[in-house]
């Protein structure tokens, strides 16, 4: 995987209103969005197809992170085009990345839409009463794919900028698994 400057970092993202989450979200300095599924020796790949449709819809960059289990079905072979794939050994907590991933090009407003919240879409409000779904639906008739884009992403940083901060200060000099909860919600979830 080639290297990125990295804005923020994520675990456990939620997007589409919370009927996916994205394992690991990074956001790179110069704006891209890029997305790790983890299918662990307790996964299953029977879901990945649908999931990764909906990803593909939704960030730059999808990644695939396979447990070793996986490494001869057949399914990876048919990941689709786009989307880049590693196998992680677990033992050294390393990763052997296999394709890379590529930048998708054509993204869904409606599923970046899903990242903005009623405060976010405040300029879309007429009245008190105007539900989420109504100020999404306005807005993606008002704006277009970038705007859409610019603000999910902004929106994004907003929210797990300050975890990423507390990871920075906290971790490990090499990073350790205990130092991955400053990103998680549970975490945050504990004050």
């Amino acid at each position: 995987m080639k290297k990125y400057q990295t804005r923020i970092v994520g675990i456990e993202i939620p997007f589409l209103s919370g009927k996916r989450w994205a394992d690991v979200l990074i956001i790179t300095n110069n704006g891209e969005m890029i997305a790790f599924e983890i299918k662990s020796d307790l996964d299953s790949l029977k879901r990945m197809s649908r999931q990764l449709q909906d990803y593909t819809k939704t960030f730059d960059q999808v990644y695939v992170i396979f447990s070793t289990k996986f490494k001869k079905n057949n399914l990876i072979r048919a990941l689709p085009k786009s989307i880049g794939y590693a196998f992680i050994n677990n033992k050294k907590l390393d990763f052997d990345f296999i394709k890379q991933a590529y930048l998708k090009q054509r993204l869904s407003k409606e599923n970046l839409l899903f990242f903005l919240w009623k405060k976010d879409l405040t300029k879309y409000q007429t009245k008190k009463t105007d539900t989420v779904a109504l100020l999404r639906r306005r807005m993606k008739k008002s704006q277009n794919l970038a705007i859409i884009r610019k603000l999910a992403i902004n929106a994004l940083i907003r929210r797990y900028k300050d975890r990423f901060k507390i990871f920075l200060k906290e971790k490990s000099k090499r990073v350790q698994e205990d130092d991955l909860d400053y990103l998680t919600k549970t975490f945050w979830g504990t004050f």
